[in-house]
């Protein structure tokens, strides 16, 4: 239980982080309009740090898969993960340590298990701090004096700051001046109007659960900044452009005070006074059509980071017969038929499986992994290219690749279409130029129950992954025929 909550808190930090990404480019497009449109934005990266879980939608804008680390990877034969970078996941694939045979347990679950306590850790580390800070402020508050409704002044405090959630309580330091007490006041009612305060305890929650993250402090940072600048333009916009000046001078009078921290729960108070400073002064009441365009910009870019892309049937998890031989390259004497050519199967976590028509077991072939090709060296991979495969080329979407490493440098693609069917190339790279010896389109023959063939693969020969021995080449009329021993 504890390691797939550390995994699936793995897959939200990450999705969260392309969306951080998504809105801190997004901000900078956004700087000239008010800056409540780049706070709105932050409740989408809370919804993908908190939410395991979304909608599905053909209009999503989230570049990368939102579970990239499958549940069950750590007993998989060969873990693999699949963010939808295929750089990244080779990378990351390859330095995962794969099932070692008739061990009682993965190296992967150990690895997995000490980062789950890794991770508990620091959030108990981050809370007790919290804790222990709140505490230390709690302290320093004994001196608070009740001023009005839920308004007191502290002399030991010198940043105003609003603590609580259900009844919370404005502290303000009692040095500030008649003017200065308004517009400060002002500041921290629009927030707790706002529940500003509620957000930022939230905010600091998630945190603590993202801390190994620096991109989830970055952002806890970057939303406190705008949070307060878009709460700064709320006063001016109430008072008016006249006391931008004052109000501007409010914040400096405050701006050698000691800050309260950001990460003490159910207390926050003021930071980046020099920003807000300047944010005040340039604050102009926008044009319509800039409010319009910002507006807009919100609701599409934050509708579509919380959707999930539209994916249709997974072609993973399944055994698979030839159903169609679409190309057999001329220059091999043996060749497949329909009815001799072999099945595959494809495991959950994308690691390809054969077996021959004579055999009882299956034969890990390798892992898959995302290998883009563009159309024009899809082509080139056939010599002859017939009608049939440049028709079928023409409507994939998506390539998936496995090297099987024998002495014939064998290499399968794994090709999607667009229809949702699947093809499968059989080539060689031994000469340097790599060329395809069979192209299939394969038929779904069944859904291995637990996928039990590919958990439990049975390897044959000595050479990696599991795979069986080359076949013998031999030098026919200047090509390279690999007979069927």
């Amino acid at each position: 239980m504890q390691e797939e909550l550390f995994l699936q808190v793995l897959n939200m930090s990450f999705t969260g982080s392309v969306v951080i990404l998504c809105v801190v480019l997004m901000r900078l497009l956004l700087r000239k309009a008010p800056k409540v449109f780049s706070y709105a934005l932050w409740s989408v990266v809370l919804f993908r740090l908190v939410c395991p879980f979304s909608f599905e939608s053909a209009l999503s804008l989230l570049p990368v898969n939102s579970e990239p680390i499958p549940s069950d990877i750590v007993y998989a034969a060969m873990p693999q993960v699949h963010t939808g970078i295929g750089a990244a996941d080779r990378v990351i694939s390859s330095s995962l340590p794969g099932a070692v045979p008739y061990a009682s347990i993965n190296p992967l679950q150990i690895w997995v298990f000490l980062g789950s306590l890794l991770w508990l850790w620091g959030i108990a580390a981050l809370l007790l701090y919290s804790i222990f800070s709140l505490i230390g402020l709690k302290r320093r508050l004994g001196t608070a004096v009740h001023d009005k409704e839920n308004i007191y002044l502290c002399a030991d405090i010198d940043t105003p700051f609003v603590m609580g959630v259900i009844r919370p309580k404005i502290y303000l330091p009692d040095s500030l001046s008649g003017t200065e007490k308004e517009y400060i006041l002002l500041h921290e009612q629009t927030h707790i109007r706002r529940i500003d305060h509620v957000v930022k305890i939230l905010s600091f929650f998630v945190l603590c659960i993202h801390w190994f993250n620096p991109l989830v402090w970055a952002a806890f940072f970057l939303s406190g900044r705008d949070m307060e600048m878009s709460c700064d333009e709320a006063v001016i916009k109430k008072l008016g452009n006249e006391v931008k000046k004052e109000y501007s001078s409010s914040l400096l009078a405050l701006a050698t005070g000691r800050r309260i921290v950001g990460g003490t729960p159910l207390a926050f108070g003021e930071g980046d006074t020099k920003g807000r400073i300047m944010n005040v002064l340039n604050y102009k009441k926008p044009a319509f059509r800039v409010l319009l365009v910002a507006f807009m910009a919100v609701i599409i870019l934050g509708l579509g980071l919380m959707a999930n892309p539209k994916v249709g049937e997974n072609f993973t998890g399944a055994v698979y017969s030839v159903d169609e031989i679409l190309y057999d390259a001329p220059q091999y004497s043996f060749t497949y038929t329909t009815d001799s050519a072999p099945q595959y199967n494809i495991s959950a976590d994308y690691v390809l499986f054969r077996k021959e028509i004579s055999d009882q077991d299956w034969v890990m072939l390798g892992s898959l992994y995302k290998y883009p090709l563009t159309r024009q060296e899809q082509y080139r991979l056939f010599n002859p290219l017939n009608n049939k495969a440049h028709e079928n080329l023409d409507k994939v979407k998506t390539i998936y690749r496995a090297d099987l490493k024998d002495k014939n440098q064998t290499f399968i693609l794994v090709m999607e279409q667009k229809n949702g069917d699947v093809l499968l190339a059989h080539g060689y790279d031994h000469s340097g130029s790599p060329h395809v010896r069979w192209l299939f389109r394969l038929n779904k023959a069944a859904e291995p129950e637990a996928n039990e063939q590919a958990n439990q693969p049975k390897p044959q020969g000595d050479t990696a992954f599991g795979t069986t021995n080359a076949e013998p080449v031999e030098k026919v009329q200047g090509h390279s025929t690999l007979k069927k021993t």
